[in-house]
């Protein structure tokens, strides 16, 4: 992964940092957070060749059949329990992964103190 030198580099380096940090504290779900970070992935790493990045960008390209828990609202009962258990079960499934490659992000893409 290059430094980032662009505006739309740093940018991106700072989103996927406050997406890495609030998986990491607790304060972000899985899916939503791959979704954010594979958002951003390839504008600091055009080739994909960071392991970290790639994480998410394979769970969000996993999960992309689930749909976001916030449209689901208004749909039948049944239909809306199933779909959110999908989601849950989805976010556990990759949420020892997803939070050690947030880890490791963090790690690599903050700024020195």
């Amino acid at each position: 992964m290059r430094t980032p030198i662009t505006t739309e580099q740093l940018t991106a380096r700072d989103q996927i940092l406050e997406t890495a940090r609030a998986l990491v504290a607790g304060n972000q779900d899985v899916i939503r957070a791959a979704a954010r970070i594979a958002q951003f992935a390839y504008l600091i790493d055009p080739g994909y060749e960071d392991l970290d990045l790639r994480t998410f960008v394979g769970i969000c390209s996993e999960t992309d059949r689930l749909v976001v828990l916030d449209s689901v609202h208004g749909w039948h009962p049944d239909v809306r329990a199933t779909r959110e258990a999908e989601y849950q079960e989805a976010n556990e499934f990759y949420r020892e992964r997803a939070t050690r490659a947030a880890q490791a992000l963090v790690q690599k893409l903050a700024p020195p103190a």
